[in-house]
């Protein structure tokens, strides 16, 4: 059975071309860096794509900004960034000289000179925390109307001005708020909508003219016809087309897809309705009937293959050319567009804007440190040159999510990968390179003894075992060579997150509601390293490079104890299971050790990256938010030691020039005796500083007083 799973395998595996001639110049990979960055691999998801109206820009919101590209050529021009989390839309002014951009977790709208592309105004929609739906611009641009996603307001801004006209509330009652917004063609009325209700507004009185209603049905999206007679809207079951001057039902189709967004073809014939992961489909306006099914996604090419990929993973967005004669479509993780003619909706071309990528959840360096390899949320692993940051090409195999990627090197360097499709393949990687050969060495087929997702894998330095967690809550060793299935070691209560070898290849870690040490040789539990009852293994573990140490991610249960006291890193004894320090800090993801095993690296939930002392817990620096929106997945040092390669969910990987013989400790005002951690030792050396002699270190505001300001402030950083 496997020798046939082998064989249909590498009948579907394409054939890999590494040397790639890329046209476009690697300056971007310097552009917009977090500080202390060396450069960025990928340029995160394409989450929506807009022309400018003269047809020669195209802009695409991302995850770590808003890129703009030559809408011919495609290539870089700029990229804008300053918004707090991942930029979700964009939208050009109707004559063009305003682009305004959205994100998610950000109230703010961003616009800026489409000529300079400097930022013209930041429009806050609410004071407090939220997220912008939509936004539009009027059809002579005199107005920006946006929605939010919990304020229940929508608000009128004269973007030229950068001032707010008006706010006026979609549901007077408050929730549920406005999802989305759509002017008429004559820009007198804007139209509002609700999961529960739709509503035409008159825009010079601001009152409602007319509400529209679907009983027993979640209204999901709406899009108004370019004549703006006809509005249409979707639910879980139906298409509804509406006569906008009576409010009267034209047409309800059934609808195969639950959750989708709709838009009218330029001359109103058409509707058609987008789903990620599904075929485009197409309906008749006028007699609501179902036209045909057009497969986006399939008109994509894979870079570094001669054959096409047969992979759907649909459109992330959307878009018509300024001459509304071509719909664009963009594969967010794959960064191709698809062009298609409109009047015979037939695909045009296929146009690459290389660099865009999913959620990255893996990063490895070859052994020789000239390759980084990244595991994708869509399926590839993509190749980069670690030196100059140049996207070298992707690779091809796995049927789903790739959640791990590891080299080590025997004889030869082998790359090994795995996905959540239940296959652990190894790569020769010298075949890859030579795009000669047959580059698959063996495949492990881990559907026998998981269950479900395998989360992790690792290969011991001898290249002789092979571990895999899973989320089914064992972990199962293998024989690395044969593939032949040697333990399965039982976990705790919740799905296992990580596995990592010891360098010696005799004890292996895992990572569940506790962290397991395991005898490799014989499968038996060592150790349970647990700090009570209220902690479990957090999403990473590492062994120190002399294997004498291990350190766990934690994060605090808060269903076994309501009031977690805090999260953090563990430092272990790997011989005797004994603690012997931790580190605190909020919602930490990943972790690895220098090469002198003297600092630990940390990542966390809010994408910064920490250094700390691994003696003292004294933390040594941060890099402040690298990954934007998204929490850091992995981190890996060059095998020289010196490049730090850090990955995160916003979909791209950041290399970092890290010297720690140069690192001193950071110091905060609220750390008055300077031990690294702000706790109840610092309270109470300022109170006791109250009314003697005056001292510099106790007065943390800096106000020449020492007094109660003082201690709440230590209070509060106690609290963050």
């Amino acid at each position: 059975m496997k020798k046939t799973l082998f064989t249909i395998f590498l009948s579907l595996l394409f054939v890999f071309n590494f040397y790639l001639s890329i046209s476009f110049a690697q300056d971007y990979t310097q552009w917009a860096l977090p500080e202390g960055a060396k450069a960025r691999l990928g340029k995160g998801n394409m989450n929506d794509i807009a022309y400018s109206p003269d047809g020669t820009q195209l802009a695409v919101a991302s995850s770590i900004g808003v890129w703009i590209y030559d809408a011919q050529t495609t290539e870089e021009l700029d990229l804008l960034t300053g918004q707090k989390a991942w930029v979700m839309g964009v939208e050009f002014s109707p004559d063009g000289q305003i682009l305004a951009s959205h994100g998610n977790g950000d109230n703010n709208i961003y616009l800026w000179d489409v000529n300079t592309r400097t930022r013209l105004h930041t429009l806050a929609h609410v004071k407090t925390w939220n997220a912008i739906n939509s936004i539009v611009f009027s059809p002579v641009g005199q107005m920006l109307a946006s929605c939010g996603s919990l304020d229940n307001t929508i608000n009128l801004w004269n973007p030229k001005a950068g001032t707010l006209i008006r706010s006026i509330h979609h549901n007077a009652s408050g929730e549920p708020s406005a999802r989305a917004l759509a002017f008429s063609p004559n820009g007198q009325i804007l139209i509002s909508q609700s999961i529960d209700k739709i509503i035409f507004w008159d825009i010079e009185t601001y009152n409602p003219i007319r509400t529209l209603t679907v009983p027993n049905e979640r209204i999901n999206a709406i899009a108004l016809s370019p004549d703006g007679q006809t509005l249409a809207g979707t639910t879980a079951k139906r298409i509804y087309l509406w006569n906008t001057n009576t409010g009267t039902i034209k047409h309800t189709m059934e609808t195969p897809l639950e959750y989708s967004q709709i838009i009218f073809s330029p001359n109103g014939q058409f509707l058609l309705q987008i789903a990620q992961g599904s075929p485009l489909h197409i309906w008749d306006v006028k007699t609501g009937k179902y036209v045909t099914p057009i497969s986006a996604g399939l008109g994509g090419r894979v870079l570094g293959v001669k054959a096409p990929t047969l992979k759907l993973h649909g459109s992330t967005a959307w878009a018509f050319t300024p001459d509304r004669q071509t719909l664009a479509l963009a594969n967010g993780g794959g960064g191709n567009i698809e062009l298609w003619d409109v009047n015979t909706f037939s695909l045009l071309k296929q146009q690459y804007i290389y660099g865009h990528t999913d959620i990255v959840h893996s990063v490895a360096f070859s052994p020789d440190g000239k390759i980084i390899a990244s595991g994708h949320a869509d399926s590839y692993i993509r190749f980069w040159d670690a030196a100059t940051g140049e996207f070298k090409s992707i690779l091809t195999g796995h049927k789903r999510n790739v959640r791990s990627v590891t080299f080590f090197n025997l004889t030869e360097p082998i790359l090994v990968s795995a996905g959540i499709d239940g296959e652990v393949v190894f790569w020769d990687y010298n075949a890859l390179l030579r795009s000669s050969g047959t580059s698959v060495l063996r495949i492990i087929e881990t559907g026998d003894m998981h269950t479900q997702v395998i989360s992790r894998v690792d290969v011991s330095q001898d290249g002789k075992r092979l571990a895999s967690a899973s989320h089914d809550k064992t972990v199962s060793l293998w024989n690395a060579e044969t593939g032949e299935h040697l333990h399965t070691l039982a976990e705790g209560n919740r799905l296992v997150k990580n596995v990592v070898f010891s360098p010696d290849g005799q004890t292996l870690a895992s990572s569940s509601d506790a962290v397991y040490l395991w005898n490799t040789n014989t499968g038996t539990l060592l150790h349970s390293l647990k700090r009570g009852d209220f902690f479990f293994g957090g999403d990473s573990i590492a062994f120190s490079p002399d294997g004498k140490r291990l350190a766990s991610t934690f994060v605090s249960d808060a269903i076994a104890f309501p009031i977690p006291p805090w999260d953090g890193v563990h430092l272990w004894d790997a011989t005797t299971g004994v603690l012997l320090r931790s580190i605190r800090m909020e919602e930490p993801s990943s972790l690895t050790f220098s090469s002198d095993g003297k600092i630990i690296v940390t990542g966390d939930s809010d994408g910064s990256i920490h250094l700390w002392d691994i003696n003292t817990g004294t933390q040594l620096h941060t890099y402040k938010e690298a990954h934007k929106g998204g929490h850091v997945t992995e981190l890996a040092f060059s095998p020289d030691r010196h490049i730090l390669a850090s990955s995160g969910s916003d979909g791209t990987v950041l290399l970092w020039n890290v010297d720690v013989g140069t690192l001193e400790p950071e110091h905060f005002p609220e750390d008055v005796n300077g031990d690294g951690v702000v706790n109840i030792h610092d309270l109470v050396l300022v109170a006791q500083s109250f009314g003697d002699a005056y001292n510099p270190d106790a007065d943390v505001n800096n106000d020449g007083v020492i007094n109660i300001l003082d201690l709440v402030q230590i209070a509060n950083a106690l609290q963050e």
